[in-house]
């Protein structure tokens, strides 16, 4: 007998209501069978879980640091084209790609007390994509570069929009199975853990693209089969985990006992979602801010995208250069997991936010600082490997800072939507990518290519520093730990 008939097919002794009849101790009883969850409810904090959340993040950012959007995916897009911004929409699609669902996926979540299938069965279509893009660059072996890049283009947004629904899902079955406490030291553990794989990752990388007998592109279809493979056992963690449906307690409590001030009243069932949403904007100024936040740090995708293209094209760097900035990334990812996995289990996940936000500052100033000097020699590229080093630890601290403050100042029944929000409000600073590679492009077009890279890398410092400004203001959650 298979485990979900033996589940669907258990009974519940304080669901039986019974009529006595006859004499002596004879009797009938009305027996009715309910769900197993409504008669042993699934634990907060249950070591399944944990293990579940945690080995399905450290295999997808595994399979991630094989195929990072600003080093391995911008270069191979740039080994099809020099066309800056078909470049830009590789990050484009790969950040939009990936947000721009969340909104409907929460409109179609909005009210379901279960988000397993919400989450599983995107996973399921998205995961093979990867190992399609790399039967493609193999066989194919760059004969077709035109269409090579926009089958790139198209596989990487499918594959971002089918996991962006996933990503819905399964952050608000976290917020319903994990506390705050066990929520942060869950992914600090495993982020901890995925860097360390990760670097491993970024030496395979290099040796890849430097070894002279996998010819481009074939060598770049060898790192997104790899990547598939950690997507693929991401998806059997996923499938292990057990669900808190809606409704359960979820163990957190104001620290005073009352209703958090950041949880908003919701309007009437009977108003439409986008009505919900934007009464909740309205009505939430700690919502606001934090999705202003969110929208100016973002910004410096648009930097980001370009950093690679910069160092080849501007400091003449080697292509196995990619491999040693991959590196940067995974170790500025590892220190990044550790100094705000701590600034998380001790400060929260606003403290990580405030920091980020002055990471996400400092790499396009000091990307801004190493074009405008024109300088060329081993200390641009030492400059260079602490920008990406500087990227690796902030694309770290987004489940720490913002998703986990999000998680903690959201309603129960409105945590997708939060979620959704604030992830969507990133894919429209990362529409910006596209608009750095026409900047570039129609600076040196028009004779003046001096000015491309540092007018890009000058906006993106703005933005992201007034997104660290007023990550600044934000409140502290109160929601804690009751016990």
């Amino acid at each position: 007998m298979s485990w979900p008939f033996v589940v669907h097919m258990r009974w519940s002794s304080a669901n039986v209501s019974g009529v006595a009849v006859g004499a002596g101790n004879v009797s009938t009883a009305i027996i009715s069978p309910v769900p197993t969850h409504e008669a042993r409810p699934v634990p907060l904090d249950l070591l399944r879980n944990q293990l579940a959340f945690g080995g399905d993040s450290m295999f997808f950012n595994i399979g991630m640091y094989f195929m990072p959007v600003t080093t391995v995916l911008s270069a191979l897009a740039a080994g099809f084209t020099s066309d800056k911004t078909l470049i830009g929409a590789i990050s484009l699609a790969w950040y939009v790609g990936w947000m721009a669902p969340q909104l409907w996926a929460a409109r179609m979540m909005r009210g379901k007390p279960r988000m397993r299938p919400y989450a599983l069965i995107p996973a399921a279509l998205s995961r093979p994509i990867i190992f399609l893009l790399a039967l493609w660059l193999w066989i194919d072996r760059g004969q077709s570069p035109l269409l090579s890049v926009w089958l790139l283009l198209i596989g990487i947004t499918l594959f971002c929009m089918s996991d962006g629904v996933t990503a819905t899902a399964g952050w608000d079955m976290v917020g319903r199975a994990l506390s705050p406490r066990v929520r942060s030291r869950v992914l600090t553990i495993n982020s901890l853990l995925s860097a360390i794989g990760g670097l491993g990752a970024g030496f395979v990388v290099e040796r890849v693209l430097a070894n002279e007998n996998l010819p481009f592109p074939m060598n770049y279809a060898v790192l997104l089969a790899i990547a598939a493979v950690f997507y693929m056992l991401a998806l059997l963690c996923m499938s292990m985990i057990q669900e808190r449906p809606a409704g359960e307690d979820d163990g957190r409590r104001t620290m005073d006992g009352s209703e958090s001030p950041l949880v908003v009243r919701r309007p009437s069932s009977e108003v439409s979602f986008l009505q919900h949403l934007l009464h909740s904007v309205r009505s939430d100024a700690v919502l606001r801010r934090t999705l202003l936040a969110r929208l100016f740090t973002g910004v410096e995708s648009m930097a980001a995208a370009f950093y690679v293209v910069f160092a080849r094209e501007q400091l003449k760097l080697p292509e196995s250069a990619v491999g040693v900035f991959s590196i940067a990334i995974v170790a500025g990812g590892l220190i990044g997991i550790i100094v705000l996995g701590s600034a998380a289990m001790r400060f929260g996940s606003r403290r990580v936010i405030q920091v980020a936000g002055v990471m996400q500052f400092l790499a396009p100033t000091a990307a801004l600082a190493v074009a405008v000097s024109g300088i060329v020699g081993p200390t641009t590229s030492y400059v260079l490997i602490i920008i990406m080093a500087l990227n690796g630890a902030v694309a770290r601290s987004n489940p720490l800072g913002y998703f986990s403050y999000t998680q903690d100042c959201a309603p129960e029944i409105d945590r997708p939507m939060y979620i959704s929000a604030m992830t969507a409000m990133s894919g429209v600073a990362s529409l910006l990518p596209l608009l750095g590679g026409v900047i570039i492009d129609g600076l040196q077009r028009s004779g003046m290519p001096f000015a491309a890279y540092p007018t890009v890398f000058a906006l993106a410092a703005f933005s992201a520093g007034i997104g660290a400004v007023l990550s600044f203001g934000l409140p502290k959650p109160r929601r804690v730990d009751s016990r």
